[in-house]
């Protein structure tokens, strides 16, 4: 018997009861996740590895020693998972836009599990490591050989020892604030993050940039002659 026969016949009936019964059915007979939950990455081939975590296979157990991932990871609703796994949960959301449901059924699990474990993993890292995106006093930064290497490949600027970089990220139209989330060079609402990348490769800063009109009429107008709208530039840590 479907749902849909279910419900005919919950129509028909007089019974007070029957409504309970068939959300307890219903739950007994849902489709679930054929998926094992006991994930192995050895069990995953190096091209797949780098396809689904963009990390190669043997850097990935380094990645949890150097990160200080917990051996168990308990989230807020008591779920525990093993740090390998909520790593390897982590990267697959990361990796590209996908939804929840593709990643659970790579790891078996449903996917308000699969968003949990991924929250949980997310604020953790950022308590434990966001200092190294959000300052630039790092005991490695030798700003003096990082200049060095800069002028050995032409530069005239014997002081550059970085280079800004920005995306912008398009976002749904907000229903508050309208305006400090439009882009006027895109013509989007969205948001704008700044980068300062090292001639090492390393991203040494990361920080979101908002624009934010001084005057409410003034952008008004300027928005309707299509000029950019006078902005002030606001930084925040998160």
């Amino acid at each position: 018997m479907d749902l849909e026969t279910a419900l005919v016949l919950l129509d028909l009936s007089s019974d007070e009861g029957a409504l309970d019964d068939l959300i307890l059915w219903h739950f007994e007979n849902r489709t679930r996740i054929s998926h094992p939950r006991d994930f192995r990455l050895e069990n995953i081939n190096e091209e797949r590895c780098k396809e689904l975590f963009r990390f190669n296979k043997e850097d990935i157990p380094r990645l949890v020693i150097t990160l200080k991932m917990l051996v168990v990871l308990e989230t807020p609703n008591r779920l525990k998972v093993n740090r390998l796994e909520t790593l390897c949960i982590f990267f697959g959301r990361m990796a590209y836009p996908c939804r929840l449901s593709d990643v659970g059924e790579l790891f078996g699990r449903h996917p308000a599990d699969t968003s949990t474990i991924f929250k949980t993993v997310l604020n953790n890292i950022y308590d434990q490591h966001s200092q190294r995106l959000l300052t630039l006093n790092h005991p490695w930064l030798d700003v003096a050989a990082l200049s060095e290497s800069v002028v050995a490949i032409g530069s005239p600027l014997p002081r550059c020892f970085c280079f800004i970089d920005d995306t912008v990220r398009p976002i749904a139209r907000p229903i508050d604030n309208k305006w400090e989330c439009y882009n006027g060079h895109k013509n989007v609402h969205a948001l704008k993050f700044q980068g300062v990348t090292l001639p090492n490769g390393i991203i040494g800063h990361v920080v979101l940039v908002f624009f934010l009109a001084s005057n409410w009429q003034e952008a008004w107008l300027s928005y309707s002659g299509r000029k950019w709208p006078h902005a002030r530039i606001t930084a925040s840590g998160a």
